[in-house]
């Protein structure tokens, strides 16, 4: 296979897998800065080490492998924090996402279709928030509210996205 084949082929299965890697990232690392950094290192070590995924695997299960082990050196890193995750969890977090890649990319799939239902202020403050990074108290100073205010607005989106993934995908 030509290296450009290559490279068109491993592109198109990263931008498949990309974001649920990125939310098994995040699930694991609530630091937006630092989830986004490992999904970074996450990507490099696909791009070099391509030529070692087996084509009998999913793709998205092995780029989970490598951020479980990405994820795990972030965390020997930063191992004085007690408020880290151990080994363990890590594994065990990187395990489901393998074993439900499918489920979450149906998921992701009725996520954006569901996003596009947002509108006003529910779409700018989920675009400040998990786009852009923004804390509450940044998003309630931007819209001239309270931060307590953004913390509901949040929780009234997540209900509304959840709800209507729900009723988008058929749950087992």
């Amino acid at each position: 296979m030509s290296e450009l084949k290559k490279t068109e082929e491993m592109t198109l299965y990263w931008t498949h897998s990309q974001s649920i890697v990125a939310a098994y990232i995040s699930s694991s690392i609530p630091n937006f800065q630092d989830a986004n950094d490992v999904l970074q290192s996450v990507a490099l070590t696909i791009v070099r080490s391509y030529d070692k995924y087996n084509k009998q695997t999913p793709f998205t299960s092995w780029a989970i492998g490598i951020a479980r082990n990405e994820v795990l050196h972030y965390y020997r890193k930063v191992g004085r924090d007690r408020h880290v995750f151990d080994d363990d969890l890590v594994e065990r977090i990187a395990q489901v996402y393998q074993e439900k890649t499918s489920d979450l990319h149906e998921v992701k799939k009725a996520l954006e279709q569901c996003m596009t239902k947002l509108d006003g202020r529910w779409k700018e403050v989920v675009h400040l928030r998990y786009l852009r990074g923004m804390d509450a108290r940044r998003i309630g100073q931007s819209f001239g509210i309270s931060q307590n205010a953004v913390y509901a607005m949040l929780h009234r989106v997540r209900s509304f996205l959840r709800e209507c993934i729900q009723r988008t995908v058929k749950y087992e």
